[in-house]
């Protein structure tokens, strides 16, 4: 026969079906005035119902019958002698209140380290006590805070001022801000752009965005401050920047625009095309621009022949030589040389008299140029032999015949200069000096008829970098300077920029940016025969170039792009 036991109370080796635990965990601090201690499982004691029942089912047939007069005293209810319950009645236990005495004494020296670690927080400096919480305000959810639901310290509140943008190691797709002090999280994370509906973009709270593009130009975030930009309309952005510019001055319009500039050279020119007014395109033809980038020119280089046959086809010589000039630059020595042999096996004409006869005569003269520059080192002294000797036959020949000053020219600019490194050229000009004894400066400026930008250069032959800075120069003088110029630019990087600032100063007295900037003073739309459409065209590019030489300031006066409505040509 099987018999079923019911257990009523809390037994820990048999099982129960009672719910032991609230949803969180056992607490009962519900208002953070203390912290929990930790309950030790105690040995179970029996209940008045098990002790009734355990009683009422035993048998005193061969029980003393002291048992017998113990048990109807204590139903009696008092002891007449003592006034006492007999349940209340304890008999003396001499060493159990030995062992009891003893206890406060070791409770007492286990208290002391706490209390003593207590009064020393009291006593540091700064100490600031407790403040005794008043308010009916449940600071905890049932439970504890066991659920970590929030990351707020007590009640305290994260100061906004104080809060940078991260990631998380652990949740990598999310972009939060955490307070620098107290290292805890915000409650609001800004999704990854990835994982992002497009439909959530439409929502726009100027408030919070104007916080977060604060925060992400404090803690120089490029990237975030070039998504919160990107996804905004042109006039959300024009009022974003426009609240924060009067908030905290144009020098935070300074910062917005150099942020990231230092580690990546490409954020400023999209940062500052994002936030130039009305100029919304720009965002379309610099994702163009940095995803052509991107790909390796060595994947596309079976493509590049027939790309530059196809271009050299076309009317727009300012396309044409942007289009040259940016793979000519991605592009190694040795690509180059593969480039111009490929191109003349297939189309059965050379590339340096393609360039000559499509494009002008400056923009020739540059682009042959980098078709035969390298930047090599000599690795032996055979180099530096022979084209000593080269050069010796070619001035030899230039004063035998009078009318070869122009074929010598190019041949000695296009092929022997821009072909070898400055170390090379520099040690040449020193042993034609020593062997022959004479300079090579004044074979050059004598045998040059009219000034080029190139004859300007000759001066700084040991550093070929003088040759584009003269390039420019006579692109800033033309009149319709900047559309080429600033694509120009977009193609170089950011070291030969620097290189170019350099050598245009040595050349010129004077900084490449503030002779862009005059130039920029005297533009207006009647520079151009066009739609005004082209002239705010013109401008972004040349803002554009400005940045891509480290000058991100807004131009003061006229210098500014100025809006003019179709009718009456006024400006706003």
């Amino acid at each position: 026969m099987t018999s079923a036991n019911f257990y009523s109370g809390y037994v820990i080796d048999k099982p129960t079906s009672k719910v032991l635990n609230p949803p969180g965990g056992r607490s009962n601090n519900i208002f953070g005035v203390s912290d929990d201690a930790p309950k030790a499982n105690a040995p179970h004691q029996p209940t008045k119902a098990e002790t009734a029942n355990q009683t009422r089912n035993a048998s005193n047939v061969f029980n003393d019958n002291t048992t017998n007069n113990v048990q109807n005293k204590k139903r009696s209810g008092f002891n007449p002698i003592t006034g006492q319950a007999y349940e209340e009645e304890t008999p003396k236990q001499p060493s159990v209140q030995k062992t009891e005495t003893e206890a406060p004494v070791e409770k007492k020296q286990e208290q002391a380290p706490v209390e003593e670690k207590k009064q020393q927080d009291t006593n540091a400096p700064g100490y600031q006590p407790r403040p005794v919480h008043t308010s009916s305000k449940v600071l905890q959810p049932p439970g504890g805070a066991s659920t970590k639901l929030c990351y707020v310290k007590e009640s305290e509140d994260i100061d906004l001022n104080e809060a940078e943008f991260y990631v998380d190691d652990e949740e990598a797709d999310g972009t939060c801000m955490m307070n620098k002090d107290d290292d805890l999280a915000l409650k609001r994370c800004l999704v990854n752009p990835a994982s992002l509906n497009l439909k959530d973009l439409s929502y726009f709270n100027q408030e919070n965005e104007a916080k977060i593009l604060e925060y992400a130009v404090k803690s120089d975030r490029k990237l975030l401050v070039i998504y919160i930009l990107i996804t905004k309309s042109g006039k959300q952005r024009e009022n974003l920047i426009k609240v924060l510019t009067d908030k905290n001055g144009k020098a935070w319009l300074k910062k917005l625009r150099n942020v990231g500039s230092l580690v990546w050279k490409n954020s400023a020119k999209i940062i500052e095309a994002l936030v130039t007014p009305s100029e919304e395109f720009n965002a379309k033809m610099l994702s163009k621009r940095f995803e052509f980038m991107t790909t390796s020119v060595k994947k596309l280089f079976k493509m590049i022949p027939d790309t530059l046959q196809s271009i050299f086809q076309r009317k727009k010589k300012i396309f044409n030589s942007y289009m040259l000039t940016e793979i000519l630059l991605e592009s190694t020595y040795e690509e180059r040389q593969k480039l111009r042999d490929t191109y003349f096996l297939k189309f059965k004409q050379k590339l340096e008299n393609e360039i000559a006869l499509k494009l002008n005569r400056f923009s020739t003269k540059f682009h042959q140029m980098l078709l035969n520059e390298t930047r090599e080192l000599p690795k032996s002294k055979e180099i530096i032999e022979r084209l000593t000797n080269e050069l010796k036959i070619a001035i030899h020949e230039k004063r035998q015949k009078v009318d070869s000053k122009t074929e010598f020219k190019l041949t000695f600019l296009s092929l022997i200069i821009g072909k070898y490194s400055p170390e090379i050229m520099t040690e040449v000009f020193k042993k034609i000096k020593y062997d022959y004894n004479y300079s090579m400066m004044d074979i050059i400026k004598k045998g040059c008829v009219k000034l080029s930008f190139i004859d300007l250069a000759v001066k700084f032959l040991h550093d070929p970098y003088a040759y584009y800075a003269s390039h420019i120069k006579i692109l800033l003088d033309k009149k319709d300077f900047g559309y080429y110029l600033s694509r120009l630019f977009f193609a170089y990087p950011k070291q030969k920029l620097y290189e170019i600032a350099k050598a245009f100063r040595q050349i010129y007295k004077a900084p490449l940016k503030d002779y862009i900037r005059s130039r920029l003073n005297e533009l207006n739309p009647s520079t151009f025969e066009k739609t005004i459409g082209r002239y705010e065209e013109y401008s972004s590019y040349l803002r554009a170039m400005l940045a891509s030489i480290g000058d991100v300031e807004w131009c003061s006066g006229p210098c500014r792009i100025t809006q003019i409505d179709g009718k009456g040509g006024k400006e706003k």
